[in-house]
């Protein structure tokens, strides 16, 4: 499988990228608030925390549909 890095910052996504991880950067954290996240190019973003894992576990098809909560948990 693949290993996932969560972050709040730009140094969490450039950590994940360089030990070959997918990153998710949480909007909630230092990054997201300023919105100036383009240009270390998380993987995916997620506006909180939970979001952030529900992508992690459900990666196989992250990019083709929205993760709804309540189909989950």
């Amino acid at each position: 499988g693949e290993s996932y890095l969560i972050g709040d910052k730009r140094s969490d996504i450039e950590a994940g990228k360089a030990a070959g991880c997918k990153t998710i950067l949480v909007k909630t954290g230092y990054a997201g608030c300023g919105g100036d996240f383009k240009p270390f190019k998380p993987d995916f973003t997620a506006e909180n925390l939970k979001e952030a894992v529900l992508k992690s576990a459900f990666c196989g098809s992250i990019s083709q549909k929205v993760i709804r909560e309540r189909d989950y948990l």
